[in-house]
C-alpha cells in the first residue's frame, strides 16, 4: 500500500534510520516547529467537525443486533484480507484511529478506535452529507463479519472535555481501556490539550457489547501533567504493566520517553495501586518514576507492547512519532527494562509521501492470527486537508500489514 511497507533489512537490524493525528498529535507535543505548524491544519479541520458531533453518540442506544450477528464469512488470514474487511465498512462507522483490539468471550474480537467517523458513502466514494463525529467508538468482529456499535463507549466528560483510548487489555473477565483526557481551549495546539490519563472498567457479557462501570484518573506523575499513563499495556502475571510517555522540548529529541509502572492484576482499575519505576525498583510515589527509552529517535504518544519469551516484552512504535520513517521495535528482559532498539527499520511508513498524508501510530494485533505465523500491525492514516478525506471514505482508516513475530 502507498506510503507503508515491509522493509528489508534483518530483525536485529541497529540502522540510525531515523500520532496520532489530527488534534492529538499537536496536543501531546511540547516543541514549536515547522512540522508542529503542518499539523495544525489537521487540528483544526477535523476539531471543527469534531465540534459538531461532541456528546452526541454518548445518548445512543447500543445494537442489540451485535450479540446476535451470525456471520458465513471465514476470519481474514492476511493483512490484505483485513484491509478489504474493514474498507468494506460505511454507516455507523466510516473511519478512525488508533486501532486498538482485544480478543472477547465467545470467539469474537474487540476493535476499539479513537477519533470516529460515521457517514454514509456518497456515489464519488467520498462522505455523502450528514457525517458526524465521535471521539472514540466499538466494531466487533465476528469471524470475517464486522459489526460497529452506534455508541460512545467512553462518553464525552462534558461538551469540551472527552477521551482519546490509548491502549487496553482484558484481565480477570474485565475489560480496561486508558485513556487520555482531552480539553478543547483555545490556547492548546489546534485548540486542544491533554491533561492526564484514566483507566475505564467493563464488563464482559458472552454475547454483547462490553457495558462501562467505572472511569478512574490516573496519578500525574509530575507538575504539568505531560506523563499519560496507560499508553500501552501488558499482563506478566501476577502484574500488568503500565506504560507512559512524555514530550520533551524538540532540543532533545523528536519522540517521547516512555516510562513504566505496575499494578496488581487483581487491581487493574485502581490508580492507587500502581507501583511506578525508577531508579532501579518500583515504588507508589508517581514522581520518582525514570525514562526507560530516551525521547531522541523515542516512541510515539501509544506504544504497543507484547510479551516476549523468557518474561521479556518487544515494544513496537513508530520512531520520533509522526515525523519519523519507520515503525521500530525495541526488547527487554524484563517489562521495565533494559530497552535496546532492536530493529529500528521494522516497517516503513513516512508521512508526506503524498501531499497531506499523516501515518501514525502502529499497533500490533496478538489475537489475529495470520497465515504463516506473521504478526498483524495497524498505522492509522490521516491527512491535514478535510477536504481531501471527504473526497475519498478509504484515507481515514487503519492500514493493515504484517511483519515477522517476536523472537
Amino acid at each position: 500500500m502507498p506510503g507503508l511497507t515491509r522493509t528489508a533489512h534483518a530483525r536485529g537490524s541497529r540502522s540510525t534510520a531515523p500520532r496520532r493525528c489530527s488534534a492529538r498529535v499537536i496536543a501531546a507535543r511540547t516543541a514549536t516547529t515547522l512540522l508542529s505548524v503542518l499539523l495544525l491544519a489537521a487540528a483544526a479541520v477535523l476539531g471543527a467537525v469534531a465540534g459538531s458531533g461532541r456528546g452526541a453518540g454518548a445518548a445512543e442506544a447500543t445494537r442489540s443486533a451485535v450479540a446476535t450477528v451470525q456471520c458465513t464469512r471465514s476470519t481474514p488470514t492476511t493483512a490484505a484480507g483485513y484491509q478489504r474487511m474493514f474498507d468494506s465498512l460505511y454507516g455507523v462507522w466510516a473511519g478512525g484511529d488508533q486501532a486498538l483490539s482485544v480478543a472477547l468471550p465467545g470467539g469474537r474480537t474487540l476493535w476499539i478506535f479513537a477519533d470516529t467517523i460515521s457517514a454514509r458513502r456518497s456515489a464519488t466514494g467520498g462522505y455523502a452529507r450528514g457525517l458526524r463525529m465521535r471521539h472514540n467508538s466499538f466494531v466487533i468482529q465476528n469471524r470475517g463479519c464486522l459489526t460497529p456499535v452506534d455508541s460512545t463507549p467512553l462518553p464525552d466528560i462534558d461538551p469540551t472535555h472527552w477521551y482519546w483510548p490509548n491502549s487496553a487489555i482484558v484481565s480477570g473477565g474485565r475489560l480496561y481501556i486508558f485513556a487520555m483526557r482531552v480539553r478543547h481551549n483555545s490556547t492548546g495546539w489546534g485548540g486542544f490539550s491533554t491533561y492526564g490519563a484514566s483507566v475505564a472498567t467493563f464488563s464482559l457479557p458472552r454475547t454483547g457489547v462490553p457495558r462501562l462501570q467505572a472511569v478512574a484518573s490516573l496519578p500525574a506523575g509530575n507538575s504539568d501533567g505531560s506523563i499519560l499513563w496507560g499508553a500501552g499495556v501488558v499482563a506478566h502475571d501476577p502484574w500488568v504493566y503500565v506504560y507512559g510517555t512524555q514530550g520533551v522540548p524538540i532540543a532533545q529529541g523528536a519522540g517521547r520517553r516512555m516510562l513504566v509502572a505496575r499494578v496488581p492484576a487483581v487491581r487493574l482499575g485502581d490508580p492507587h495501586a500502581l507501583q511506578f519505576y525508577g531508579p532501579g525498583a518500583f515504588n507508589p510515589a508517581a514522581a520518582s518514576a525514570r525514562p526507560v527509552i530516551a525521547a531522541r529517535g523515542g516512541v510515539s504518544t501509544s506504544v504497543s507492547v507484547l510479551p516476549a519469551a523468557g518474561g521479556g516484552v518487544t515494544v513496537v512504535s513508530k520512531r520520533s512519532e509522526v515525523f519519523g520513517r519507520y515503525v521500530a521495535e525495541w526488547t527487554a528482559p524484563t517489562p521495565a527494562g533494559p530497552f535496546t532498539l532492536a530493529n529500528a527499520t521494522l516497517l516503513s511508513a513516512p508521512s508526506l509521501t503524498r501531499p497531506g498524508e499523516l501515518l501514525y501510530t502502529p499497533q500490533t494485533h496478538r489475537e489475529s492470527r495470520l497465515a504463516g505465523g506473521a504478526l498483524l500491525v495497524t498505522i492509522c492514516r490521516n491527512n491535514t486537508v478535510f477536504k481531501t478525506l471527504q473526497a475519498n471514505g478509504l484515507l481515514y482508516r487503519p492500514q493493515f500489514a504484517a511483519v515477522p513475530q517476536p523472537r
